[in-house]
């Protein structure tokens, strides 16, 4: 092995050392949640997640949510400080209680892209979980008040039927 290849695979070992090194570490400070649940005059269930991340003094990178194989970016706020996921979903398919979201950062995006091609994603590790209550989105009563109404009618007009045949004998 001559010397230029030599320099050439330290150069290489230093690369993947500097950026195995380099790797994002995050963890969440506060977060809250926002999601919709008045379901009578809405369509869509929102959903609105902020949260506030300690990264060790690296605020600048790019994250991404993983919800459920559709990826969405993770806005920043101006000051660097928050950051906020938001997505809606048809109410008739929006998914209530607790469940998580991954976040990734370009590294972790770039190894989950290539494990989704080749068909695994169970090895890829998120940067972070973030974690959203749903409690549910209220369609109204479960009986309408129109056939409330209706019932009411019929039992009144029963009573004073029957009263006034009462009376009547």
């Amino acid at each position: 092995m001559n010397s230029s290849s030599r320099l050439y695979l330290v150069f290489l070992a230093f690369l993947v050392a500097l950026t195995g090194a380099s790797a994002l570490s995050c963890k969440i400070l506060d977060q809250q949640t926002y999601t919709t649940t008045d379901g009578l005059v809405l369509t869509s269930v929102a959903y609105i997640n902020q949260f506030r991340l300690d990264c060790g003094g690296n605020n600048e990178a790019s994250l991404y949510a993983d919800l459920n194989g559709r990826l969405l970016p993770v806005v920043r706020s101006s000051d660097g400080k928050a950051y906020e996921v938001s997505w809606y979903e048809d109410i008739s398919k929006a998914p209530y209680g607790d469940f998580k979201i991954n976040v990734y950062d370009d590294e972790g995006l770039a190894q989950l892209r290539k494990a989704q091609r080749d068909g695994t994603t169970a090895g890829v590790k998120p940067l972070l979980q973030v974690d959203v209550n749903h409690p549910g989105t209220y369609r109204g009563p479960s009986i309408q008040t129109e056939v409330l109404a209706s019932l009411g009618a019929i039992l009144l007009w029963y009573f004073a039927y029957s009263t006034k045949a009462n009376l009547m004998k």
